[in-house]
């Protein structure tokens, strides 16, 4: 037991402990005036940005820095839509398919196609659950809002939710999918206030009766079997929530309102309720962040407006986020950190085997099917390994992690609030 909480003071020591919060978004420079459309990052350091005109970013010093890879070579209009990537995999919707989507296994250094479902022409977006698990979705080639599976291996054909069209907002798409490990459902969003609920992936499907005009833009999970989703209006009801696993959903009635009269265009969340919504201001024009927080949900200074229109927003955890835009503009939300032992709020991770062997897998059964945020950092402080993963295997393959024995440490944190660290013996 010593052992174990020296290890835990350790850690604390080390990784553990923000400053109380404060809302602050930092203005970086991209190196590019493109608009920028979505931002994903697979580590506090590693983040990748897809925008117009095939443009591909990529930091690896937390966002001090962005280099300009490669155009990713796609069909016109040539604009890139989303982005997702685990490590060195990634996939990237662009704006019109052509029956093939962007796939890298480099670190997104080169791309190849990936064939796509052939009647998913307009792809939105994509949202993964884990590597084996993730869905397309966006407009069928003649209208409609459709949704796609991944298997791991291939695309399924893609499901047809609704087919129809409103004076506002012509023929409609899905703009939005979400997932919640607490009920195993999921929950797809989109224009003219349409929201779908589903325990299969899509195969079966609700349509949940949300009465409200707006287009919505995204949804998350944030925790507790509860789904926040947006959307673009510039009204009081641009922010929604459900509490009983996505079967029904409200005005939010916590979400904290300013005189600029946002409307969002994305919505990233943390399964501990942290998040970020990102869009544009009515009032003065340009661009607008807000903040949800994880204990005291949308606080009253966590607003703050920005220059650009913000079209994308990624949470890395509490302390670190990051927002793109249009013209080039990228933010970053970043909390100092500093010292403050918190041992009562960490415990000691039962990791089997260890040690392990290089060649091996790390197994953390007690976390199994749970949306959790994986870290591994060297002796050095250096973070080597980053996961988030809607619905955790349980298994983590020690080479992806590192090919060099040695000590690792291992930060874990999950939907429930745990906050967990262990060490690691890699051996030969």
């Amino acid at each position: 037991m010593k052992a174990n909480r020296t290890l835990l003071l350790l850690c604390a020591l080390w990784l553990c402990g923000v400053a109380a919060a404060q809302t602050t978004w930092q203005t970086l420079s991209s190196g590019t005036t493109k608009n920028l459309r979505d931002v994903f990052f697979t580590s506090a350091d590693t983040g990748y940005v897809v925008g117009e005109d095939s443009i591909l970013l990529r930091t690896t010093d937390r966002g001090n820095t962005w280099t300009i890879l490669n155009p990713v070579t796609n069909l016109a209009p040539g604009n890139l839509n989303d982005i997702w990537m685990w490590g060195s995999n990634g996939v990237i919707a662009p704006q019109y398919h052509g029956g093939d989507l962007k796939q890298t296994t480099n670190n997104g250094n080169t791309w190849s196609n990936q064939t796509g479902p052939g009647s998913l022409c307009f792809p939105d977006g994509v949202f993964f659950v884990n590597a084996n698990e993730g869905y397309l979705f966006g407009t069928g080639c003649f209208n409609g809002a459709y949704v796609s599976r991944w298997n791991g291996s291939a695309w399924s054909n893609a499901e047809l939710l609704y087919y129809g069209s409103t004076a506002q907002a012509g023929y409609l798409g899905i703009k939005g999918v979400a997932y919640s490990p607490a009920s195993g459902r999921y929950v797809a969003v989109g224009d003219s206030g349409k929201i779908f609920s589903s325990a299969d992936g899509f195969v079966t499907f609700d349509t949940v009766n949300v009465f409200s005009g707006e287009n919505f833009t995204a949804v998350d999970y944030i925790g507790n079997n509860s789904f926040i989703a947006v959307n673009e209006g510039n009204s009081f009801n641009n922010v929604w929530i459900s509490t009983d696993g996505g079967q029904s959903f409200v005005p939010d009635p916590n979400f904290v309102f300013t005189f600029y009269y946002p409307g969002f265009y994305d919505f990233e969340a943390l399964p501990n309720g942290f998040a970020v919504a990102g869009g544009y201001k009515t009032t003065l024009g340009g661009g607008f962040l807000q903040i949800r927080f994880a204990s005291t949900g949308w606080g009253s200074s966590s607003y703050e407006p920005v220059d650009q229109v913000v079209r994308g927003v990624f949470v890395v955890d509490s302390t670190l986020a990051f927002a793109v835009g249009d013209s080039g503009a990228i933010y970053r939300y970043s909390l100092p950190t500093t010292v403050q032992v918190q041992e009562m709020e960490t415990v000691a991770l039962d990791i089997y085997p260890n040690p392990v062997s290089s060649l091996g897998n790390i197994q953390l059964n007690a976390f199994r099917d749970k949306a959790v945020m994986i870290d591994v950092f060297d002796v050095t402080g250096k973070q080597v390994y980053g996961l988030r993963d809607e619905r955790f295997t349980g298994v983590i393959s020690v080479s992806a992690i590192t090919s060099s024995p040695g000590i690792y440490i291992l930060r874990l944190r999950d939907e429930a609030g745990t906050n967990a660290v262990a060490r690691i013996v890699v051996s030969e």
